[in-house]
Parts: structure tokens; sequence; C-alpha cells
């Protein structure tokens, strides 16, 4: 009987390791994930930039149109910081650290520029900000 109980406590054990070392293989996986897709996001992001800068230097555009240029270049530009945001989380995943510079910003300039975006994305919402513009 002690060894049919020292058998079921070594299968158990086993389980339990070999539980252990998938789920840090899952999560190990999913860290290089993130990491490759922030990557990968950045080529495309890219070519979106420079499409939305050649637009809004075109002079044949209306008002509109050169409007609607310089927000899809703030959103792209918006949406490459978040890349490296992402990127950021990978390198601390992956033990690389994050590199830090810190300096003083004007937070009522993203604020405007996040309002005017859902002002372009959303022309029938009323969007109000409590600060002044």
């Amino acid at each position: 009987m002690q060894d049919i109980i020292r058998l079921n406590e070594a299968i158990d054990q086993a389980l339990v390791e070999s539980i252990e070392r998938y789920g840090e293989a899952v999560e190990s996986t999913r860290k290089t994930v993130l990491g490759v897709l922030g990557h990968d996001l950045r080529s495309p992001l890219g070519a979106v930039l420079m499409a939305s800068d050649m637009l809004r230097k075109n002079a044949n555009m209306t008002d509109r149109d050169r409007r609607l240029a310089e927000q899809i270049n703030a959103s792209v530009s918006r949406a490459n910081h978040m890349i490296g945001d992402l990127l950021d989380l990978a390198r601390s995943n992956l033990g690389t650290g994050i590199p830090v510079n810190p300096e003083d910003t004007d937070l009522s300039i993203v604020r405007a520029s996040v309002i005017e975006e859902l002002r372009t994305a959303f022309p029938q919402a009323k969007v109000v900000s409590n600060l002044s513009e």
C-alpha cells in the first residue's frame, strides 16, 4: 500500500511540474508574440504616416481634406506611440528593461488632440471638454 501511495505522490508531483513548465512556456510565447506583433505593426503604420504626410503637403486639397489628412497623421502618430508602449512592455516582460526618459509635457495638447480625433471620428456626437480649449 505504501508503494501505491508513493507512486500516486510521484505522479501528482510530475503533473504539477509539467503544468508549471507548460504555463511558463505559454507565458514566454505570449511575451514573444507581443514583441513580434509590436515590431511588425511599425511598417504598415510607417507607410500610412508617410502617405498622410504627402497628402498634407498637397496644395490642391480642400480645407476639409487637409483636416482629415492631419487627423490621419495625428491618429497614426498616436498608434505609433501605442506600439512603442507595447514594445516597452515586451522588453520589460523579456527582461531587457524599459528605457525611461522623464520630461515635462503639456497634457492639454494631448487632450486637444484626442478631442479632435473623437470629433473627426464621430462628427454627429457632441464632444465636450470641461477644461478651456
